[in-house]
């Protein structure tokens, strides 16, 4: 067992007809995949990859998702803070203490959210590890999509990854829909081609 394991949440499982309470890293290792992917789709049931709670499309997504919020995040901030010195964008006077655009504020508290969900859970999990040397939503996105995807696609709580897919894909989707709605802004497109040919 990984030091400090006495501080890992705890999952119920059965030992000898009852239920007991086992940190992480037990659970895992009793984890019975129901061998379907635990996610809705539209054709019905579809078989998840061996030993995990998603189909390879599904976990190809997530690792998009989370790669993709990775390398979009700087832009974000750069569309946050445009001119830190402030100036003029457009035929508007910029207080570079103000963002821009509240709709880009608002993409990034959905991702912000969704990515803090998933760094709080994983340490609650692992205490033993640290997550990422970044501390912003988009090295902890990181992290987890290029080396800690297998906690989130096996935990012993399918209805968890199931959650967490769609919050990270949804959060995804409004950053590139927010690229979308503004090909004057070079920067998120950039990320966003960016992200798309790495997974190509």
């Amino acid at each position: 067992m990984p030091p400090n394991w006495r501080k890992a949440k705890t999952y119920p499982h059965v030992v000898d007809g009852r239920v007991q309470m086992v940190p992480y890293e037990l659970a895992r290792r009793f984890v019975r995949f129901s061998g379907w992917c635990v996610t809705d789709h539209e054709a019905g049931p579809i078989q998840a990859e061996r030993a995990s709670w998603l189909c390879w499309r599904c976990r190809s997504d997530l690792e998009e998702a989370l790669v993709g919020i990775e390398r979009s995040w700087p832009a974000l901030q750069d569309l946050l803070h445009p001119s830190r010195a402030g100036g003029q964008v457009g035929g508007k006077s910029v207080d570079p203490a103000v963002p821009v655009e509240l709709a880009t504020v608002d993409i990034t508290v959905r991702v912000e959210a969704a990515i803090s969900a998933l760094a709080s859970h994983f340490l609650e999990d692992r205490p033993d590890l640290r997550l990422s040397t970044g501390t912003d939503s988009g090295a902890v996105s990181g992290a987890i999509g290029r080396w800690h995807l297998s906690w989130l696609t096996t935990h012993p709580q399918p209805r968890f990854t199931a959650d967490s897919l769609v919050e990270v894909w949804e959060a995804w989707q409004a950053v590139i829909n927010r690229g979308a709605r503004r090909p004057d802004i070079p920067p998120i497109n950039r990320w966003i081609d960016h992200a798309k040919a790495g997974r190509a």
